[in-house]
Protein backbone atom coordinates (compact mmCIF):
# COMPACT_ATOMS: atom_id res chain seq x y z
CA UNK A 1 0.00 0.00 0.00
CA UNK A 2 1.26 3.45 -0.99
CA UNK A 3 1.84 5.78 2.29
CA UNK A 4 -0.76 8.42 0.61
CA UNK A 5 -3.49 5.83 0.58
CA UNK A 6 -6.27 5.68 3.20
CA UNK A 7 -7.12 2.49 4.34
CA UNK A 8 -11.21 1.52 4.68
CA UNK A 9 -12.67 1.00 8.08
CA UNK A 10 -14.07 -2.53 8.74
CA UNK A 11 -17.27 -3.17 7.41
CA UNK A 12 -20.82 -5.26 8.55
CA UNK A 13 -23.87 -6.23 6.65
CA UNK A 14 -27.08 -5.98 9.17
CA UNK A 15 -30.16 -8.21 8.17
CA UNK A 16 -33.00 -7.63 10.14
CA UNK A 17 -36.44 -9.57 10.26
CA UNK A 18 -37.59 -12.18 12.42
CA UNK A 19 -34.49 -11.94 14.13
CA UNK A 20 -31.07 -9.86 13.64
CA UNK A 21 -28.02 -10.74 12.23
CA UNK A 22 -24.10 -9.76 11.69
CA UNK A 23 -21.91 -10.57 9.00
CA UNK A 24 -18.95 -9.58 8.25
CA UNK A 25 -17.67 -7.68 5.06
CA UNK A 26 -14.26 -8.44 3.20
CA UNK A 27 -12.47 -5.52 1.95
CA UNK A 28 -11.76 -5.67 -1.92
CA UNK A 29 -9.70 -3.75 -4.69
CA UNK A 30 -11.81 -1.91 -6.92
CA UNK A 31 -9.91 -0.39 -9.61
CA UNK A 32 -13.56 1.54 -10.89
CA UNK A 33 -13.39 3.38 -7.46
CA UNK A 34 -9.80 4.12 -7.13
CA UNK A 35 -9.33 5.28 -10.76
CA UNK A 36 -12.41 7.21 -10.53
CA UNK A 37 -11.21 11.36 -10.55
CA UNK A 38 -13.39 12.37 -6.97
CA UNK A 39 -11.21 9.49 -5.35
CA UNK A 40 -7.82 10.22 -6.23
CA UNK A 41 -7.29 13.09 -3.54
CA UNK A 42 -7.88 10.31 -0.88
CA UNK A 43 -6.94 7.07 -2.51
CA UNK A 44 -8.58 4.68 -0.68
CA UNK A 45 -7.17 1.35 -0.16
CA UNK A 46 -9.05 -1.77 -1.20
CA UNK A 47 -12.65 0.44 -1.21
CA UNK A 48 -14.52 -2.60 -2.57
CA UNK A 49 -17.09 -4.63 -0.33
CA UNK A 50 -17.80 -8.19 -0.27
CA UNK A 51 -20.00 -10.65 2.10
CA UNK A 52 -19.75 -13.84 2.44
CA UNK A 53 -23.58 -15.18 3.76
CA UNK A 54 -24.04 -18.68 5.22
CA UNK A 55 -27.42 -18.74 5.29
CA UNK A 56 -28.00 -22.08 6.93
CA UNK A 57 -28.89 -21.01 10.41
CA UNK A 58 -31.30 -17.77 9.44
CA UNK A 59 -34.82 -18.07 10.48
CA UNK A 60 -36.77 -17.89 6.86
CA UNK A 61 -38.55 -14.49 6.08
CA UNK A 62 -37.53 -10.93 4.72
CA UNK A 63 -34.68 -9.35 5.80
CA UNK A 64 -33.94 -5.11 5.37
CA UNK A 65 -30.13 -5.02 4.87
CA UNK A 66 -27.98 -2.23 5.81
CA UNK A 67 -24.18 -1.69 5.61
CA UNK A 68 -21.95 -0.49 8.34
CA UNK A 69 -18.75 1.29 7.67
CA UNK A 70 -16.53 2.11 10.88
CA UNK A 71 -16.13 1.25 14.40
CA UNK A 72 -17.99 2.53 17.25
CA UNK A 73 -19.38 5.92 17.55
CA UNK A 74 -17.38 6.75 14.45
CA UNK A 75 -19.78 4.14 12.32
CA UNK A 76 -22.24 4.97 9.46
CA UNK A 77 -24.94 2.82 8.87
CA UNK A 78 -26.37 3.13 5.12
CA UNK A 79 -30.21 0.94 4.99
CA UNK A 80 -29.93 -0.93 1.45
CA UNK A 81 -33.91 0.19 0.74
CA UNK A 82 -36.74 -1.91 0.12
CA UNK A 83 -35.53 -2.81 -3.69
CA UNK A 84 -32.47 -4.44 -1.47
CA UNK A 85 -34.36 -6.54 0.91
CA UNK A 86 -33.30 -10.66 0.91
CA UNK A 87 -35.99 -13.24 1.16
CA UNK A 88 -34.71 -16.74 3.27
CA UNK A 89 -36.73 -19.70 2.53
Amino acid sequence: MKLDQKQQPPALLLLQGPNTYVFKAVRSQRDDVTQAEQFRVIAPADPGVAVPLWLEGVVPGTYRMSLVVGEAAEALRCDLGEANQLLVR
